[in-house]
């Protein structure tokens, strides 16, 4: 079985230079007999989006990757901007119109000592690659196919060039290509399903926020509900701004068009209609965007050589986990990647581990063989 100070190299394929992506190339930096390579289609290190958060969790599965991840983070993280709300998970209120309207339903309290944090996600990333190797990315490569027959696995892509590599970790997000060379182009499997979910996100200047709905709910996370969806407000890029996601409950059980869509006013005041004035001017001030939400489905798969991480998986070989940020399931794979050996059956085994809830500690569970490729997710549930 390989170990920290095995001398056989191993190479990884990274496909992806998102936060999945570069935070596993940052965490299997410590392993010196393992070597990685991240390609990424576009022509940079890009990541689209806005807001991201972070429980306290992933904060200790950052700090476990690497320190400097952590600290990078919290350098361009936000929390709740008042001192006496530190400990506040969100405060949830009343979104409907009505006598109770942004009446506090509830103060949700995390333990002594957690915090809940965010951070805008192109912020992130610019933390991350800092801490990667010089050299480690190749730029403009966009998969289309893998050769797993050999001994090593050959990633081809669209510009004619291929590499090798002894395994592919696919980080290539939502619309991945990895997740059709692993499953296969035809199987139901691929294509990510429509939860009946639709997210309207948005960011709104700090100082427009505060003069909207108050600078205690500008300031701090907050959770509207109200009849078919919920919408949260929190401060990101250290509270210059004040990301909104409004979710709505479709009525459809199919999207047409893109996943992602232009704002139309008349789709957000229908969906909106009859909540409180807290919502609408939070609607009215919001640069939004038109999201399709969609659904990551739990199953079973055990012969690969393509390994995926984030949201390019669909389905998870292990345990379902009811969440699993990147920054644990990243853990868990720099855990399985450094016992890794060179040998055609690969028969090292994996510490598998498992998120008790979102305010525990990630805790062993057991260990899996080990085939040629491991399958690691982030798994919402909504």
């Amino acid at each position: 079985m390989g170990s920290l100070e095995s001398p056989n190299p191993i190479h990884i394929a990274i496909i992806g230079g998102g936060i999945g992506g570069a935070i596993l190339g940052v965490g299997l930096t410590k392993y010196p007999n393992i070597k990685f390579t991240i390609y990424e289609s576009r022509p940079a290190f890009i990541e689209i989006g806005a807001g991201l958060g972070f429980s306290a969790n992933a904060h200790r599965a950052m700090s476990l990757i690497s320190p400097a991840v952590l600290e990078g983070y919290m350098s361009r993280a936000s929390t709740n901007g008042w001192p006496e709300k530190e400990d506040t998970w969100f405060d949830f209120r009343v979104g409907d119109k009505g006598p109770n309207e942004g009446e506090r339903i509830i103060e949700g309290k995390m333990k002594p000592g957690e915090t809940q944090s965010t951070v805008h996600r192109a912020h992130f990333l610019e933390e991350l690659i800092k801490l990667l190797p010089e050299g480690c990315a190749v730029f403009n490569k966009r998969l289309v196919d893998v050769d797993q027959s050999g001994a090593k696995v050959v990633c081809k892509f669209a510009d004619g060039t291929e590499a090798e590599a002894d395994a592919v970790v696919g980080c290539d997000g939502i619309k991945s290509a990895c997740r059709a060379l692993a499953y296969g182009k035809d199987s139901p499997l691929v294509k990510p399903k429509f939860t009946k979910k639709v997210a309207y996100r948005g960011l709104v200047p700090m100082k427009i926020a505060e003069e909207a709905i108050g600078a205690e709910m500008a300031w701090n996370r907050q959770m509207y509900l109200g009849h078919g969806g919920h919408i949260l407000t929190f401060p990101v890029a250290k509270g210059a701004l004040m990301n909104v996601v409004a979710f709505h409950s479709s009525q459809s059980d199919t999207w047409e068009g893109d996943w992602v869509q232009p704002l139309q006013k008349e789709n957000l005041q229908r969906d909106f209609v009859g909540w409180g004035e807290k919502v609408t001017k939070i609607m009215e001030v919001s640069t939004s965007r038109f999201l399709k939400e969609l659904l990551l489905t739990t199953n079973f798969f055990s012969s690969s050589k393509v390994l995926m991480s984030g949201r390019s998986l669909i389905i998870q070989k292990f345990q379902p986990f009811t969440k699993v940020d990147s920054a644990s399931s990243v853990m868990q794979l720099t855990q399985r990647a450094r016992t890794m050996d060179k040998v055609p059956q690969w028969q090292s085994k994996m510490p598998m581990f498992s998120q008790i809830s979102s305010g525990s500690v990630i805790q062993l569970q057991r260990s899996l063989p080990l085939s040629k490729v491991m399958i690691m997710s982030e798994y919402h549930v909504r």
